[in-house]
């Protein structure tokens, strides 16, 4: 047998449940009955793990720290949220210098143009009222005299049913 006189780094596991390193000669080993096998730091996690805990829930593990982020070296350089930057579009049917245009006009400007437009809009229906009075005067002369209305159909009435909800 020929062994190596350089000592060979025993290779440390994790605890899979809290997460911390198990150094060599140290821990205990589970095996499922499935094959997988699960290494444990102490009891307190192989019986936590078996009771079917959350590591993510409890504490002191490294699941629940990286989860609610403590104790990151990087926690004083912060990452900073970038701010979304506003950009105008053109509307379809209006440039970019339209709107620049109509944002820098005065509220009392705007307020005398909505009065001149409202004005403008009651006064086409003013006058489509008027015509719109006008035609059937000229339509019931224009109507000839033997015409006759057409008779109204006699529709039975329903019967009410009977037996309540269906």
């Amino acid at each position: 047998f020929f062994f190596s006189l350089e000592a060979e780094a025993m290779k440390n596991e994790l605890c899979s449940f809290s997460g911390t390193k198990i150094h060599a000669g140290h821990g205990r080993t589970y095996v499922r009955v499935d094959g997988k096998v699960f290494f444990f730091v102490n009891s307190k996690s192989h019986s936590l793990f078996q009771q079917r805990k959350n590591p993510r829930k409890i504490l002191w593990t490294v699941l629940y720290r990286r989860k609610h982020r403590k104790g990151i070296a990087q926690e004083a350089a912060k990452k900073r949220t970038r701010r979304a930057v506003k950009f105008q579009r053109a509307i379809v049917g209006a440039t970019t210098e339209k709107i620049k245009e109509l944002r820098s006009q005065k509220p009392a400007f705007r307020a005398k143009q909505r009065e001149d437009a409202i004005r403008t809009a009651k006064e086409k229906n003013k006058a489509k009222s008027a015509k719109s009075a006008a035609k059937p005067k000229a339509a019931g002369a224009a109507a000839p005299a033997g015409a006759q209305q057409k008779a109204a159909k006699k529709v039975a009435a329903k019967q009410p049913r009977v037996g309540g909800k269906r």
